[in-house]
């Protein structure tokens, strides 16, 4: 997918609709793509008890495939291809375990689906 996926470090800005968090991506042509099945929950959750980030509105979100300075979670793949060929992910902070589903959208981003993915929220 031209260059998109040579980037170790991907951003989104994302934005809520209700209680659920999505995010906007001019380059893959998505409007509003959700996270969904634990995935927003999980975000709120980060934003709320974990995160320094002070903009807790519309934060930036930035993920990686390595780990960099300053990154806040850590996201594990349990299975590749799950419901709908989207991937499980499980989350462990500060003893507090998670569990979400990324859709097909992840394989987008990355190819194949990094092992990990390093989060951290920024404005």
């Amino acid at each position: 997918m031209n260059n998109y996926h040579n980037n170790s470090i991907k951003s989104v800005k994302i934005y809520q609709q209700g209680n659920t968090w999505g995010f906007d991506d001019l380059f893959l042509n998505l409007k509003f793509e959700p996270f969904v099945a634990g995935a927003s929950e999980a975000i709120t959750d980060w934003l709320n008890n974990f995160s320094s980030c002070p903009n807790k509105v519309n934060p930036t979100m930035i993920g990686s495939n390595i780990e960099f300075p300053g990154y806040e979670v850590q996201a594990t793949l349990l299975s590749e291809g799950g419901y709908g060929d989207g991937n499980y992910m499980y989350l462990d902070k500060q003893g507090k375990e998670q569990y979400l589903w990324l859709c097909p959208v992840l394989s987008m981003f990355w190819s194949p689906i990094p092992e990990n993915i390093f989060i951290k929220f920024e404005n």
